[in-house]
């Protein structure tokens, strides 16, 4: 018995230090060690209220537009056509009246105006989406996918605020959770209406979808614009055109989506008659943002993904399409008609005149369903961001086209969890300081000892497909003019490179963002502490250059230019600069993250922050990739939802105090 109780004990003593030795010098790992080959998507549990989607009536849409406005006052502007510009109302009192006066065109935005007030700075350079979910009457699906979408974001971004001022943020989050949006959820969905500004019309047409019919009146509106038309008279000659001609216009749109039903598909251009059998300058990008769009999108078992393509290939080609105009009205003026409509008292002749900053969005067409108005698979709100859910449908399928369309406007990095914790504060995937008179040093902060001299940190890259390069930059937060780094607008890469130093990379030096058709790489760098000391406040930031293929163009091409939207030229032409007095379009190759301040700290006063390895944590254990379903291991068990991170932030000395413990508890219980 002594001698097996002696084994025992050194047993539990090899242990011990065996624990103590693997944690005192913790080594970089690997993608394939941190997680990323584990399966990737985990079923929500949690969710219990469950919505059946199903499309909207047009009474409903104006009510849920007013509720709207009076929840989320600091989110969301709401006007009509008529009132913003002027144009009449369709028909009379007796269409729509529920508008009482004909059919109104409502136009929503989505901004956060709390963090970027109208007319200030950081609102300029806000990148523009536009979402316009019909122009036929009768093609019924889009109107309540853009609404819910919308929805989803105002949620989310109202309850990110109340978590930073501390205002029933658990019940918020409750709520969120119950209908299936995580604390990763919650967060992208955040930073996308805080860094974008997102203009939709839910019903571009709304005395069609008031009677249920294709037009408004006898004319089509999607042969209603002034590009390739027939002649002068049959362009803007709809209340529907005209409004979208002026959203436009006082707009710089890079990306927007139109929905359509009456087939499956994803379209992009061209789809004009006059471009039958050529590629666009920018068919590079927009066939790998319509591939990624199919993928998002998914599919159910009467509904494959859908097919995409350009629209004279995969659709047909057409006149005066909102989809061309949209895209290259500005530039490609030989094909640009100038309107001189006799309807509704007639049109100016100069809005239809396009300076070059309008008109450059990528214009993509979403063939929702093939019955115009479909009478069943709407889906239901049940784990509704991820494609392969049993609940997909036609509603949600749609709604996450819109937010892919919103994520891919612009890119953005930000440090990512490597470890896990439960203090969601951290988390620099949603940006800017809540409140307006918040330090940026104060807003993602942690503490490492002085004792440290190498600190490791983990980003990874949204809003492109494909990581060029990446990099990693610190230095003093007193050797940084405040001007440099503001938390509302993007440094430039000559005042980082003046200002401050390149750490060391530890990982891949390119890879995948989380939409890509593989899974989002998460890199890793280290930088010297040896310089730092006691009471010294680092700022830290990565950046990231993406998407290059985008610069260049197919073939066959016409007309033979260079790439000409706004989307493939602020990601690629460092020299791309348009500025009105509401918008500002630049191009960069470099993007950065928000900055993260560490500060270095005595270990008599540090907190239980790692002070080896830096981990920017999550909210809670359900860590949720939103990059499409690829490479997953096991789809049969798993539906796509949740990526756990599943190690703990635990120090050194924890697992050696632990491991003592049970040495201690080993020996008095074979010993007493």
């Amino acid at each position: 018995m002594i001698y097996s109780r002696f084994g025992v004990i050194l047993f539990l003593i090899a242990g011990a230090f065996a624990s103590s030795r693997a944690t005192k010098s913790p080594a970089l790992r690997t993608n394939a060690e941190r997680g990323h080959n584990l399966p990737k998507f985990r079923r929500l549990e949690q969710q219990t209220l469950i919505k059946d989607y199903r499309l909207y009536e047009p009474y409903e849409i104006p009510l849920i537009l007013q509720n709207w406005t009076a929840l989320y006052p600091n989110l969301v502007q709401v006007t009509t056509a008529q009132e913003a510009y002027g144009l009449p109302p369709v028909g009379t009192s007796d269409d729509c009246p529920f508008d009482q006066v004909g059919c109104l065109i409502y136009i929503v935005t989505l901004q956060d105006y709390r963090i970027h007030p109208i007319g200030s700075e950081s609102s300029k350079q806000l990148p523009e989406v536009f979402l316009n979910g019909q122009v036929h009457g009768d093609e019924r699906v889009g109107p309540t996918a853009v609404l819910e979408a919308a929805h989803l974001l105002l949620m989310a971004a109202a309850c990110e605020a109340k978590s930073t001022l501390q205002t029933d943020f658990q019940a918020c989050r409750n709520e969120l959770l119950d209908r299936g949006i995580t604390d990763d959820h919650r967060q992208w969905l955040t930073r996308l209406l805080r860094t974008r500004r997102i203009v939709l019309i839910p019903t571009a047409n709304p005395w069609g979808y008031y009677h249920d019919i294709r037009t408004e009146y006898e004319v089509d509106v999607n042969r209603d614009f002034a590009f390739d038309a027939e002649d002068a008279t049959t362009c803007m000659q709809t209340i529907a055109a005209r409004a979208i001609n002026e959203v436009v216009r006082a707009h710089m749109f890079q990306s927007g989506i139109v929905f359509h039903a009456g087939f499956e598909m994803i379209g992009y251009e061209w789809g004009a008659n006059a471009y039958n059998g050529w590629r666009s300058p920018d068919d590079t990008s927009q066939s790998q943002i319509a591939a990624a769009h199919s993928r998002y999108g998914g599919g159910w078992d009467t509904s494959p993904p859908y097919v995409y393509g350009t629209m004279d290939q995969i659709i047909y080609t057409v006149h005066g399409s909102l989809e061309d105009w949209g895209y290259a009205s500005s530039w490609d003026t030989d094909v640009v008609t100038q309107c001189a409509p006799t309807t509704y008292g007639g049109y100016e002749a100069e809005r239809t005149v396009y300076p070059p900053y309008t008109n450059r969005m990528f214009s993509m067409l979403v063939e929702t369903s093939m019955d115009k108005t479909p009478t069943s698979d709407f889906g239901t709100s049940l784990d509704v961001l991820n494609p392969e859910s049993s609940g997909n449908g036609h509603v949600p399928r749609n709604l996450r086209l819109s937010l892919l369309m919103i994520d891919l406007v612009e890119p953005y990095v930000w440090f990512t969890s490597d470890i896990g914790s439960s203090r969601y504060q951290l988390d620099t995937m949603v940006p800017f300081p809540e409140s307006t008179g918040s330090s940026c040093r104060d807003h993602v902060m942690m503490q490492v000892e002085q004792e440290t001299t190498m600190l490791e940190v983990s980003w990874e890259v949204g809003g492109a497909f494909q990581v060029d390069s990446t990099a990693l930059w610190y230095a003093k937060w007193d050797d940084i003019p405040e001007t440099v780094l503001d938390c509302r607008t993007q440094p430039t890469i000559a005042d980082v490179q003046q200002y401050m130093q390149a750490g060391f990379l530890t990982g891949p030096l390119g890879g995948t963002g989380r939409f890509s058709t593989t899974r989002s790489t998460v890199f890793d760098g280290t930088i010297s502490l040896s310089n730092f000391t006691h009471g010294d406040t680092i700022v830290i930031l990565a950046s990231a250059r993406v998407d290059s293929s985008w610069a260049d163009s197919s073939s066959p091409l016409r007309p033979q230019v260079s790439p000409q939207t706004h989307l493939a030229n602020v990601r690629t032409n460092p020299e791309y600069y348009y500025e009105t007095e509401t918008n500002v379009v630049r191009g960069r190759l470099d993007w950065f993250s928000q900055p993260l301040t560490v500060k270095v700290v005595s270990s008599s006063v540090s907190t239980n922050a790692p002070t080896a390895s830096l981990s920017i944590p999550s909210s809670s254990s359900s860590r949720v990739p939103l990059s499409s379903p690829t490479d997953v291991d096991d789809k049969t068990s798993l539906s796509p939802t949740t990526q756990q991170r599943i190690e703990s932030p635990t120090s050194a000395s924890d697992v050696a105090g632990g491991s003592l413990a049970i040495l201690l508890l080993g020996l008095l219980t074979y010993w007493l």
